[in-house]
């Protein structure tokens, strides 16, 4: 968040890093007032402070890569996707620990969260 200018999702090359706003699969403009959870086809662990998400069907992420990992700002949005908080809470939350003004945060949580969902690795449960 913040100065971070590089995205905070990377595929397992290492130099596609991407941090685009996409739209949920339902067709509809993903917003603060959605409320996601991790997608159950991936499974996510930490290893030497570095989150790995492994898909475990075909047809996550981009067919060319395999392994996804998050930076220190990801890691923190992904960990708060539990299908229960809004994005704008999570945003809220993110700010308050970034100490970073919350509608930049909620910028950038949106496009992630966006991100994500259109590599089908979160999903969309609802609004709040």
């Amino acid at each position: 968040m913040g100065g971070d200018k590089g995205g905070a999702v990377s595929g397992g090359s290492g130099d596609d890093t991407r941090d685009a706003a996409l739209s949920p699969s339902s067709g509809g403009e993903l917003g603060p007032d959605d409320v996601c959870r991790r997608s159950e086809d991936v499974v996510s662990r930490e290893i030497s402070g570095e989150l790995i998400i492994v898909p475990l069907v075909a047809g996550i992420g981009d067919m060319d890569e395999e392994l996804f990992t998050l930076n220190e700002t990801g890691r923190a949005v992904w960990r708060r996707l539990d299908g229960e908080r809004t994005l704008g809470e999570v945003a809220a939350e993110l700010a308050a620990v970034y100490e970073a003004g919350e509608d930049e945060v909620r910028a950038d949580v949106v496009g992630l969260v966006g991100e994500l969902v259109q590599r089908r690795m979160v999903v969309v449960v609802g609004r709040g």
